[in-house]
């Protein structure tokens, strides 16, 4: 209807397809060129006309400001090319035409809407899109998950700087970042921690925004694997030039030794002492060859194992060890066979590290024991505990204990090694699609417990 007729008769609108229950002409478009949108409402208003159109998806947010824009654009043109005066109605055709023009429009929009967010999705980057004002326009699921939010659209339209200040990090500004990279004087780089625990490299970057001139890509890059490949090479380093290099040097200052002394008798003792730091070099290589293979070797074996027989070999292998202590072996009763599906020599590996280390931190003339239970479910499992009396462990200590490397102070006055056995128990675990638990007590002593998937006994003929 003219914007006259609807100024002065509400029934007007009524009049040309309006229903009584339709909201009332918004004010300012009595006043004013242009257009809003109220619900499912699109008012627009031009070249003397006004305009009432209802839309098929209210939720669709862009196709509704492509669809106003094409109408201003009829009424302005059609109409005022059409030089009609007040009161005729506006060239329908030509209004239509343009409709269909601004509803294709509309779902080429949409379909590259798509495009983008299904190629953002594949992304392994987490990914933000932001605006001059420092809101969040666009966002993937990657970031989405970095920033613990309920998917990516629960992202946009939310403050950059108060979703980066979720993540643990240095201490700096990220709001000196936001601003460095908006107003194109840097582009920074910072370390940071994602919400999910993930290691992640941010990455600002300045962009050419049509509208206002100025936007960046936030990059979030998973870096967890870098900075663990980083961490083991540390490791590395600190075993060859401090674990594996202080034998080495003992050995050479023995050797010189023995050369100078004139004393024949003194032999034998240097000669022992050197046998020790060469036994003690063997085993802390075997010890890292080891845990390289459980964590790295292709070719670890997939078989059917007996796992009573397995625990058997290993407890049966500490003996000396435990007899020359005075510390009891008891093994609990077993009433049925166990199986496994696995590696028997790592398995048994296992089990020996963890007899063994009973064995070390228990007083002389203690006690330490094997069990070999079973459990039903779903999923059936095998659970092989090995017991101690010993000091036990702090409760502070026990997230440390599978680290590589990892020794507590308890463990350097009581025992040699240099931290590897623990790690290569818990890689082979894992490979075995099994857990290792640790439940211990200070001054009661400490149970190790592996579970691993149980299989039927092999039938034998």
């Amino acid at each position: 209807v003219p914007v006259a007729a609807a100024a002065s008769d509400a029934s007007a609108m009524r009049a040309n397809g309006a229903r009584a229950d339709d909201p009332e002409v918004p004010q300012a478009l009595l006043v004013a060129d242009g257009w809003c949108r109220q619900g499912d409402q699109l008012w627009c208003r031009g070249g003397g006309w006004l305009l009432r159109a209802r839309l098929a998806d209210p939720d669709e947010t862009l196709p509704a400001v492509a669809v106003a824009d094409l109408l201003l654009e009829a009424l302005h043109g059609g109409v005022e090319s059409s030089n009609r005066p007040d009161g005729r109605r506006p060239p329908w055709e030509l209004m239509q035409s343009r409709i269909f023009l601004a509803q294709s429009l509309a779902r080429e929009v949409r379909r590259m809407e798509e495009a983008v967010q299904s190629g953002l999705s594949q992304m392994a980057d987490g990914f933000l899109l932001v605006n001059h004002l420092g809101v969040v326009m666009l966002a993937n699921r990657r970031a989405a998950d970095f920033f613990a939010a309920r998917d990516e659209a629960a992202l946009q339209g939310t403050s950059a700087l108060a979703q980066l200040e979720l993540l643990g990090a240095d201490e700096h500004s990220w709001r000196e970042d936001l601003v460095a990279a908006l107003s194109r004087t840097a582009s920074p780089q910072r370390n940071a921690v994602g919400r999910d625990g993930t290691d992640l490299r941010v990455q600002f970057s300045p962009v050419d925004d049509a509208a206002s001139g100025s936007a960046l890509v936030v990059n979030l890059a998973d870096v967890t694997r870098l900075r663990e490949a980083e961490r083991r090479r540390a490791e590395l380093v600190s075993f060859l030039s401090h674990d594996l290099r202080s034998p080495l040097v003992s050995l050479l200052a023995l050797s010189a030794l023995a050369g100078e002394t004139g004393r024949l008798e003194e032999l034998p003792a240097l000669f022992e002492r050197a046998r020790g730091y060469t036994a003690r070099s063997l085993h802390m290589v075997d010890q890292f060859l080891l845990l390289l293979r459980a964590e790295n070797d292709a070719t670890v074996r997939d078989e059917e194992v007996d796992l009573v027989s397995v625990a058997l070999n290993a407890f049966d292998a500490a003996w000396a060890d435990a007899s020359a202590r005075g510390i009891e072996l008891v093994q609990a009763p077993v009433d049925e066979d166990v199986w496994i599906r696995g590696d028997a020599e790592l398995v048994e590996r296992v089990l020996n590290n963890l007899i063994s280390n009973a064995i070390k931190y228990s007083d002389d003339g203690g006690r330490v024991e094997l069990a070999v239970t079973c459990s039903g479910g779903q999923r059936p499992m095998a659970r092989v505990s090995v017991s101690d009396d010993g000091p036990g462990i702090a409760a502070e200590d026990l997230p440390r204990l599978f680290n590589r490397f990892e020794r507590l102070e308890e463990g350097r006055k009581r025992a040699g090694g240099m931290g590897l056995g623990l790690a290569f128990v818990k890689s082979v675990v894992d490979r075995h699609g099994g857990t290792v638990e640790v439940d211990s007590t200070p001054g009661q002593g400490t149970t190790f417990s592996v579970s691993l998937p149980r299989i039927d006994a092999p039938d034998i003929e």
